[in-house]
């Protein structure tokens, strides 16, 4: 079991939760690019609770999202160990964006309905061991899930009405392993 680390914040329940429009001002005339300036919820702590939430209109940067982990979070081991039943929609770049590098602990998304995102989930950095459970990715602009990490896993999920693609795998130079591997298993298309 890690242990708390100095100002970082555990035990963290988020249930049924309503998160609308969030904007950050800009900076000179811009909007911050970094999803945690932009995100509806963001995430920095394990043992979260997070249940039955709705982001919507998440606004700003390029990266902003309905729900978001962040990088300093998952490197450290840091995650939430259960995220189930949440919903973002409307969110200008992505429904849920997380980043791993190359986390050691996996957690469970169960019952996420992304729809009318720009993106419906996005993770990023070497190797992501989050696994999805009968989740919807819908209406996306671009595409319903896209994935630049190994050892990804959706099982009985669908992804629909997506305008690039349901399920994109971008190149990634980190090598798959045959005892972790990548699993799509009994999805709709």
């Amino acid at each position: 079991i890690p242990r708390p680390v100095k100002g970082v914040n555990i035990d963290n329940s988020f249930i049924h939760n309503l998160g609308v429009r969030v904007e950050p001002p800009p900076q000179d005339g811009v909007f911050p690019t970094e999803f945690w300036a932009a995100s509806v919820f963001y995430m920095n702590s394990y043992d979260s609770y997070v249940f039955g939430n709705v982001a919507s209109g998440a606004m700003g940067g390029s990266d902003s999202s309905g729900f978001a982990i962040g990088e300093e979070a998952t490197g450290n081991n840091i995650h939430p160990l259960f995220f189930i039943n949440n919903e973002p929609h409307s969110n200008y770049h992505g429904g849920f964006r997380f980043y791993s590098n190359n986390q050691g602990n996996a957690f469970d998304t169960v019952g996420l309905s992304s729809w009318r995102n720009a993106g419906g989930f996005g993770t990023g950095a070497y190797t992501g061991f989050t696994k999805f459970f009968q989740s919807k990715f819908l209406e996306s602009t671009s595409e319903g899930a896209e994935v630049t990490t190994v050892f990804y896993h959706f099982q009985d999920s669908l992804f629909e009405g997506n305008a690039k693609a349901g399920f994109f795998i971008s190149a990634y130079i980190a090598g798959t392993d045959p005892r972790r591997p990548n699993q799509l298993i009994r999805n709709t298309f």
